[in-house]
């Protein structure tokens, strides 16, 4: 993001820039005008392309008025973010000036603290006006692409999206900056939303694939909680929207409908989700948490719209999911049902699991959706790992009834 300090004071300009490069702003994105002249050449020159201005109304040379009138000359006053310095005076002339998401104004005085919230609220703002802009850009008569193929963040909701960004820590890459490597596990699902990265093969093989606006990067290795197989860069300036399994779960609980999209997500690693559910069902149906842990399975039985039941088993412990068209529907051990037995299953990291593709009657305990409460299962084994378990489970009577 290029950054313009549009202020006739040396001090303001000076405290503009130390704030902004605390937020990870490189000083070379960072530009200097003190009169509205600066400014003006600053427009002109399309290799210098100016992205957010700090602007002082009363800037010698060009008011707030006249900075709009010239955005909008230029072609820029849809795509130029302006905070607005101001004193009391001129606040009423503000809402002449602002543009919903685009522009916002700060009274003078105040702080380094009330300026980067200021700053981080219209960052924020302007990212979410950017991709619903972009949805009305679609030419008229023009195919639509099919779901799979749109960018994540444009297939949700406008109120989604705003909660999303509101809930997501924005995190700034400079070119070359590696953001996930091999061998890796992703620790949070990371959506670009300015610039573009590349996906290279291994540690840093042959280019794979861009990943542009919108989209996320390691979103498999972190739904599955595996290594990533490969590494991503950033190809310029990158800034990205970044969810933990924690600010996840906190949004699905607000957002349940979010479950579909993060469904389909997966279902663009088809193949290997696929693979994954015929290994399951040609495999003796069974294996360990060891070799397959229980979010992977949940996830592939999910996307892979399985019905029947995965029965576990930890030493002396046992318990089951029942699952009808990939969506977990009843869950139980020996003391517990419901949401309550799927949290205590998913912490059994060593037990024995099988898996019997058959469909029967059963109550339904489990009323959030399958990927909610897998998220909300990660997140506690996150903040409470469990204690070593034993491996002497036995595969035999993996289908306990309730």
């Amino acid at each position: 993001m290029k950054i313009l300090l549009a202020d006739d004071s040396p001090a303001m300009r000076t405290m503009f820039r130390g704030v902004l490069e605390k937020l990870g702003h490189a000083a070379k994105d960072i530009a200097e005008a003190k009169e509205g002249r600066d400014v003006l050449a600053a427009f002109r020159n399309p290799l210098d392309s100016v992205d957010f201005i700090v602007f002082d109304w009363d800037l010698p040379g060009l008011d707030g008025l006249g900075l709009m009138s010239q955005l909008k000359t230029f072609g820029l006053a849809e795509k130029v973010s302006v905070l607005f310095s101001v004193n009391r005076q001129q606040r009423s002339l503000v809402p002449q000036a602002v543009k919903p998401g685009l522009c916002d104004s700060i009274d003078r005085p105040f702080t380094e603290e009330v300026f980067e919230k200021k700053f981080r609220g219209l960052s924020k703002a302007a990212v979410k006006k950017s991709v619903e802009s972009s949805k009305k850009l679609t030419p008229v008569g023009a195919k639509v692409p099919t779901e799979i193929s749109m960018p994540f963040l444009l297939r949700l909701p406008s109120a989604m999206i705003d909660d999303l960004l509101k809930t997501a820590d924005a995190r700034r890459y400079e070119p070359g900056a590696v953001l996930l490597r091999a061998g890796q596990v992703c620790d949070a699902l990371q959506i670009v939303t300015q610039g573009e990265v590349e996906v290279l093969m291994g540690a840093s093989g042959a280019p794979l694939k861009t990943v542009k606006d919108g989209d996320p990067i390691g979103e498999f290795s972190f739904m599955m909680s595996e290594p990533s197989l490969n590494t991503v860069r950033a190809k310029g300036v990158v800034l990205t929207a970044s969810l933990s399994r924690t600010r996840l779960s906190e949004l699905l609980r607000k957002h349940p409908s979010l479950d579909k999209h993060l469904s389909s997500l997966m279902g663009r690693h088809k193949e290997v989700m696929t693979a994954r559910a015929t290994t399951i069902v040609q495999s003796d149906f069974k294996g360990t948490f060891d070799t397959m842990p229980f979010a992977n399975i949940i996830q592939v039985l999910n996307v892979g719209r399985k019905t029947g039941v995965l029965g576990i088993r930890d030493n002396d412990q046992s318990g089951a999911i029942y699952l009808e068209n990939g969506e977990a529907i009843h869950a139980w051990t020996e003391e517990l049902e419901g949401e309550e037995a799927f949290y205590t299953l998913s912490g059994w990291t060593k037990a024995k699991w099988a898996f019997n593709g058959m469909r029967r009657e059963e109550k339904r305990s489990l009323k959030r959706p399958t990927l909610t409460l897998l998220m909300d299962a990660m997140r506690r084994l996150e903040e409470n790992p469990p204690p070593a378990a034993s491996e002497d489970a036995s595969l035999d009577s993996l289908f306990p009834s309730p």
